[in-house]
């Protein structure tokens, strides 16, 4: 009976609450529903966004297959309504941002497929998937031509600070958080880091979801926490014989400061490089804590623990890097942001014959 009474910033803020704690109360989320519907036409540029995040925790939670509303059909409803609520503000409004964008696109995508979304939605979708291949376009752009990427050569070899200080200033640029689930894939395509081994993205979806499931029935705030399962095998021949490293069972490890997992971890070596940049809306750097940065992280420093005389190899000026062959496969729980597709792209450069593969749900269609 409350919710008449509320703004539409209280009708999204209690959807967010809700189905990102995954509080189940289908009979509050049907009213929620309807009353954010009966408000779209007032509501903000962060109401829809708000809306659509909720919406995609409610579509992440495999047993709520209904959504919000009371059937399937009417979720889908919602959902295109927020999107076609958010594209006319993207078109006529100076207040929206390239992420709020991305987000209503992957909001589409988690309910429907792109034939579905031309279909349901029609030009609002046509005119959102053109924005954001836009975005695309300009990342990829960047990530080809900065110079600390353009004229990166493997571990040993000196980095201009100039390079990295342009390479910071123009992610700042961007002003843009992810590229969502779509472009990102075909952006990792692009460079060749999507993974295509299925039955490891099977094993590492199942094996995170349950730990994921045990730490949220201890600790509900826990949910808006990335998760990453990592595993590598690496071999170089120094000092006159094979030396090799591997963790084939995989390493698990959270973004955020208390996880005990990060405190075994090995720091990235200085040659190497890996830049975390502070990316839109961050109020500080702390992107070093991403679950996929520190499993880049950990692996380089495994590396650099393969050559026992990388100080004198660094002074040189020997580029160790290139004599390290293997592989490295990442899982990741949500879309990497682009800080972290750029620590990959660096991670390659550095040792380009160690084969990075990388997924997050929904990778596996982009392909």
């Amino acid at each position: 009976v409350k919710l008449s009474h509320f703004n539409t910033q209280n009708i999204t803020n209690v959807a967010w609450s809700y189905t990102h704690l995954a509080v189940d109360n289908p009979e509050l989320l049907k009213d929620v529903a309807n009353a954010a519907l009966a408000r779209m036409s007032t509501m903000n540029v962060q109401d829809l966004a708000q809306m659509a995040l909720s919406l995609m925790f409610t579509r992440g939670h495999s047993h709520k297959h209904q959504g919000f509303c009371s059937s399937f059909e009417d979720t889908l409803m919602l959902v295109s309504k927020v999107a076609v609520a958010m594209v006319e503000k993207l078109r006529g409004s100076n207040l929206t941002f390239p992420d709020d964008a991305w987000i209503v696109h992957d909001l589409v995508l988690m309910w429907m497929d792109e034939r579905e979304a031309v279909s349901n939605i029609g030009e609002a979708w046509i005119h959102l998937d053109g924005y954001v291949r836009c975005l695309f376009d300009q990342v990829f752009d960047f990530l080809r031509y900065t110079p600390l990427l353009r004229y990166a050569q493997p571990c040993g070899a000196v980095v201009q600070t100039v390079h990295m200080e342009e390479y910071q200033r123009a992610f700042r640029a961007l002003d843009l958080r992810s590229l969502g689930i779509k472009y990102t894939g075909l952006l990792l395509s692009e460079m060749g880091f999507l993974e295509v081994d299925q039955e490891f993205i099977e094993v590492a979806r199942a094996q995170l979801e349950s730990d994921h499931a045990h730490l949220l029935a201890a600790d509900p705030g826990a949910g808006s926490q990335n998760w990453c399962l990592f595993r590598f095998q690496v071999t170089t021949f120094v000092q006159g014989q094979w030396v090799e490293a591997e963790e084939l069972e995989g390493i698990r490890v959270r973004s955020c400061g208390g996880d005990p997992v990060a405190l075994t971890l090995l720091d990235a070596p200085f040659e190497s490089h890996l830049l975390a940049v502070k990316l839109s809306n961050d109020r500080l750097n702390h992107r070093k804590r991403d679950a996929e940065f520190r499993a880049l992280a950990h692996v380089a420093g495994v590396l650099r623990r393969l050559f026992p005389d990388a100080d004198s190899l660094m002074s040189e000026r020997i580029w160790w890097g290139k004599n390290v062959h293997g592989w490295l496969q990442i899982y990741v729980t949500e879309v990497p942001c682009l800080s972290c597709l750029g620590a990959m792209l660096q991670f390659a450069k550095r040792f380009p014959h160690v084969n990075l593969r990388v997924s997050y749900p929904g990778s596996d269609k982009c392909s």
